[in-house]
C-alpha cells in the first residue's frame, strides 16, 4: 500500500528547494517575517528547521579553507588552553543542543559556534548577557539561560535582522550611543558578546571604553575571528588589515596581564579537527568560515 508520507530525502531535498532555490526562497522569507510579527518563536523554530533539514544537501558548503595567515608564531601562544578548555565546557550539554533537537542551521552563526555560546551559558551559569548586535545567536542565548532557570539579555542592535524572543530587552541605537554604565552591571561569568560591525572603529571601542569598566570573570566574545585561517579575504578587501580581527590580536597580545584566550573555535578546528568532529557532528554540514568565535576572560586585578 502506498504512503502519503514523505520520505526522509524526500523531505530533506523538499526542505533545501524551499531555503535555497530561487523560486522558494524569497517567498519562504517573506512568510517567515510575516509570521515573526505574530509569533516570533514559531518563526524562529519555523526557519531553523527547515534549514536543519536542508543542510544534508547544501551545494556550497565546500572544502574548509586551507590558507593559514604566516604569522601564526607571533599569536599561537595566546591560544594554549583554547582546545582544553573547548572539550570542558562542551562535553556536558551535548545532548541538550546538539543537531537536530537544537535547531542550530541559519548559515550565520551556527553549529560549532551556535554550539559553543549555548554551552558557555550553561557551564558559567551566566546570569546576565549583554549582545552588541542581535540575531541567531540570541536564541541560542535565551534558551541556555532558560535551561538556567534564570538570567537576563540585552541586546543592542540599531537594527535587527530578525525577530528576537519578547523576554530580550533590544536598545535600538548604535554602541557607542548606550550609557556606558550598563557594562558595570556584568559580573563574574556573565557574558559580553560583540557580533556586529566587524570594524576598527567599533573594535577600539570594546577594548578602550567597555573592556575598562567589565569585572574580573567577565566572558568576552568577538565573531568572525578565523585566526589561524585567512577564511575572510572579503573582509579584510572591505575593512583593510586594521579590522575587528587584528584590533583584538594585537590588544591581547599586549595586554596578558588582564586578558587571557579562553577559547576559539577557528583554533581549536586548526589544532584538533577530529575533536570538533567528535564533540559538534553537525561541524561536517557547516561552513568552515562560521567557525570563528573567540571567547576572552578578564583576569583577576593583580594585587
Amino acid at each position: 500500500m502506498g504512503s502519503n508520507r514523505l520520505s526522509s530525502a524526500s523531505r530533506d531535498r523538499l526542505s533545501t528547494r524551499i531555503v535555497h532555490g530561487p523560486i522558494l526562497k524569497s517567498q519562504f522569507v517573506r512568510a517567515m517575517d510575516w509570521i515573526a510579527k505574530i509569533n516570533p518563536d514559531l518563526s524562529y523554530a519555523l526557519r531553523s528547521g527547515f534549514r536543519g533539514m536542508a543542510f544534508r544537501f547544501r551545494s556550497n558548503i565546500g572544502p574548509p579553507p586551507v590558507r593559514l595567515r604566516d604569522d601564526i608564531g607571533t599569536y599561537s601562544h595566546l591560544f594554549a588552553r583554547a582546545s582544553q578548555n573547548f572539550s570542558e565546557v562542551l562535553t556536558p550539554y551535548q545532548s541538550e543542543i546538539r543537531w537536530p533537537r537544537g535547531r542550530i542551521f541559519n548559515n550565520l552563526f551556527e553549529s560549532v559556534d551556535a554550539e559553543l555560546y549555548y554551552s558557555m551559558i550553561r557551564f558559567f551559569r551566566t546570569a546576565r548577557i549583554i549582545e552588541v548586535g542581535s540575531g541567531n545567536s540570541t536564541w541560542f542565548a535565551v534558551d541556555a539561560l532558560r535551561e538556567n532557570g534564570k538570567g537576563t539579555i540585552i541586546s543592542i542592535d540599531p537594527k535587527p535582522r530578525i525577530a528576537l524572543p519578547r523576554r530580550v530587552q533590544v536598545l535600538k541605537q548604535p554602541v557607542e550611543e548606550v550609557d556606558l554604565s550598563i557594562f558595570h552591571k556584568l559580573a563574574a561569568n556573565d557574558i559580553l558578546f560583540v557580533d556586529a560591525s566587524h570594524t576598527d572603529q567599533e573594535a577600539r571601542y570594546a577594548t578602550d571604553c567597555i573592556y575598562p569598566l567589565l569585572e574580573p570573570g567577565v566572558l568576552i566574545h568577538h565573531h568572525d575571528i578565523s585566526f589561524p585561517y585567512l577564511a575572510f579575504a572579503s573582509v579584510v578587501r572591505d575593512l583593510g588589515e586594521s579590522s575587528e580581527e587584528a584590533v583584538i590580536l594585537n590588544f591581547l597580545a599586549s595586554h596578558q596581564e588582564a586578558y587571557e584566550i579562553f577559547t576559539a573555535s577557528a583554533f581549536v578546528g586548526y589544532e584538533d579537527p577530529v575533536m570538533v568532529g567528535r564533540l559538534v557532528p553537525s561541524s561536517r554540514y557547516a561552513r568552515r568560515s562560521n567557525q570563528s568565535s573567540l571567547w576572552i576572560s578578564k583576569l583577576p586585578r593583580p594585587s
